[in-house]
This record gives structure tokens, sequence and C-alpha cells, in this order.
């Protein structure tokens, strides 16, 4: 297994997950503290609240199947949402809720074609407010 090297960028997480949450913690792991912003089709004022709380850059020997695997296990145990995966020449992946864990392998390798190198993953703020409210 050859060595591989990915960007993990959260938006919209009310908290913030760790590398153990995401399953990397195996793997050289670094925080990026830059900002980044999620890009959405209609930049506006409600973008600031999808400002990337927390970057991670993990490396090692099979990293990229443990991210996927990873960040699909803590969404499904969360609220949901949205992972779509980057390659390094510009094609991208996009894995839909509810993607089971037999497809999820299919996932991983398409991800794997496409030289994959960067995901972004979006928690569900729909399913996350209506949880906080039926809290309440």
């Amino acid at each position: 297994m050859s060595y591989e090297k990915v960007t993990i960028k959260l938006a919209g997480f009310q908290g913030k997950p760790s590398k153990e949450d995401l399953g990397i913690d195996e793997f050289k792991v670094d925080r990026d503290l830059s900002t980044y912003y999620f890009e959405g089709p209609h930049p506006g004022p409600a973008d600031v609240f999808e400002t990337v709380l927390v970057a991670f850059i993990a490396a090692g020997a099979g990293v990229l199947s443990a991210a996927i695997t990873g960040v699909f296990t803590y969404l499904a145990n969360h609220n949901g949402g949205k992972i779509v995966i980057k390659g390094a020449n510009g094609r991208q992946v996009e894995v839909p809720e509810g993607t089971s864990n037999e497809e999820l392998d299919e996932y991983i390798q398409k991800a794997r074609e496409i030289d994959a190198n960067q995901i972004e993953v979006k928690e569900n703020s729909l399913k996350r407010n209506e949880n906080s409210s039926s809290e309440k």
C-alpha cells in the first residue's frame, strides 16, 4: 500500500470532532489552523456559519480509506451530513447520506481512482437544529 496524504475539512459542526472521532489517530496527523469557507451555491452572510472549525492533514499508508470510513461513521452516529471527496485532478465524488457500508467501499475505490487528496465534510445542520429543538 502506498503513502497517502489527505486534508479533511469540516464545515458547520457544532462540536469539534477529534482525530480519534474520525478514525485517523493511527496516522501522522497535523491540524491546519487556516480558515476555509465551504463553497455554497449562493455565497452571502450565512456563509459565516459554514466556516470550517477544524481541518486535519493526515498521512500514511491507507489513510484515505481510513479517513473516508471514519468520517462516514462519525456522521452516521451524529447528525448525518455531506461528504465530498476531491481529487488532485479536480474531479470529485459525493458520498450521499444513507450510503450503506457495502456501497462505501465503492466510493473509497472511486476516491483512489481520482487520486483523492481532500475530503470536505459538512454536518447536517437541519438535523442538528431538529435534535436541539426536541431536547428542549
